[in-house]
């Protein structure tokens, strides 16, 4: 994640904004918004400096309103308490086939391996597996709220368990990362296993919790949710929210399916 080549491309939007004011940018990559505090301080103070304007608004929710919607809440002066979700779609169609409130005998690396047949995720996997993603959109969203949380080093401040085992954290190559990940398949199952017999299933989960304002809370992770039984199996990825604020103290909930 810290390639040369991702560095780069933060520097190339801090730079852009800089060279003119008529220079403006809609973009959904999530790296320069979710890196250091530092670079998302120089981006903020030009584009204040220099009046560009910045649309980021695909680089959490899809073609959900979320950055929005949360400004929104914060302009007319509500406070938000927490937000939770399902912020990758690669995840949700992953645990919707591999854990489910009928009994399935798939294996994890089958699912993983039919999501990256059909292009849903990178060309390794093992870069969605880490959790990485959902930690970006999580840091852009705390930066985004009345009293910003603090992420010195970006996502990479965002507490994220992976989903990779450990003898394949330093695997780069896809095709053996695909070809080893079989031989971790049982692992997989203890867990999904434990969750179905009380009733619920596994979901990778991103959180944003200021209950109490004075411990802001930030984490992804996976999480074992109870889940109404549906008759029919699911099959399409779904980037669901809801936030709860101290104005709406009900959850606001927003859900797209691709």
């Amino acid at each position: 994640m810290n390639s040369r080549r991702n560095n780069q491309d933060r520097r190339r939007i801090r730079e852009g904004l800089k060279k003119s004011h008529q220079t403006h940018l809609v973009t959904p990559n999530k790296k320069a918004f979710s890196g250091t505090d530092q670079l998302y301080s120089e981006i903020e103070k030009t584009v204040q400096e220099n009046g560009n304007m910045v649309f980021k608004e695909a680089t959490v929710g899809a073609g959900l309103p979320i950055i929005s919607t949360l400004r929104e809440l914060v302009v007319t002066g509500d406070q938000l308490t927490k937000v939770e979700g399902i912020f990758s779609g690669t995840m949700s169609y992953i645990f919707n086939q591999f854990s489910q409130t009928t009994p399935t005998s798939t294996s994890f690396s089958e699912v993983v391996s039919v999501a990256k047949q059909l292009g849903y995720t990178e060309p390794n996997p093992a870069d969605d597996l880490n959790g990485s993603d959902v930690a970006r959109k999580l840091s852009i969203l705390a930066r985004n709220l009345s009293s910003p949380i603090s992420l010195p080093l970006g996502f990479e401040s965002v507490p994220t368990r992976t989903l990779i085992p450990e003898p394949l954290a330093e695997v780069n190559d896809p095709v053996e990362f695909m070809s080893t990940l079989p031989q971790f398949d049982a692992q997989y199952g203890r867990f999904r296993d434990e969750a179905f017999t009380k009733g619920e299933v596994m979901r990778y989960v991103g959180i944003i919790d200021l209950t109490d304002p004075s411990k802001p809370l930030v984490k992804a992770g996976l999480e074992r949710l109870v889940e109404k039984k549906k008759k029919k199996k699911k099959k399409k990825k779904t980037t669901s929210f809801q936030k709860r604020t101290r104005r709406f103290l009900s959850s606001i909930v927003e859900r797209i399916q691709s």
